[in-house]
């Protein structure tokens, strides 16, 4: 017969090896902030923030030509070209998107940005797999 401490500490022992099954379902929980659209605004000459409230995305200007640093969010694809428009540029004045690294809140929305734009990617050597392959 099993006792009431000994089924007790059965019990906490199946729930504490559920938990980290529980949190692998949603391993990573977006921040509001990411997603939440601010206008552009300029930086210094030529240099304009894009991003959302959370992440950063930079757009550098010569003339009518344009580099974009970092993407963020897939989602915030149509923020960041919003915000470009807003800013007077075409998305097709992008011709080169420069990523800091690969992770989602840098990289996320590169792919939406570079077909709407014909732009050439440019990251690490390092990065490249994830890059191409999510």
């Amino acid at each position: 017969m099993t006792t009431l401490p000994a089924r007790a500490a059965l019990a906490a022992l199946l729930i504490a090896a559920a938990l980290p099954m529980a949190e692998a379902a949603d391993p990573f929980t977006v921040p509001p902030a990411w997603l939440k659209p601010v206008a552009p605004f300029r930086i210094v000459e030529g240099v304009y923030y894009v991003g959302t409230e959370g992440l950063g995305a930079y757009l550098i200007t010569s003339g009518r030509q344009a580099i974009l640093l970092d993407g963020t969010m897939a989602e915030n694809a149509p923020r960041i070209e919003d915000s470009i428009k807003a800013l007077g540029y075409d998305i097709r004045d992008v011709k080169i998107i420069l990523n800091n690294h690969a992770h989602i809140d840098h990289a996320g929305a590169m792919a939406q940005i570079k077909r709407d734009s014909g732009a050439a990617v440019y990251a690490s050597a390092a990065d490249r797999s994830a890059l191409e392959h999510g």
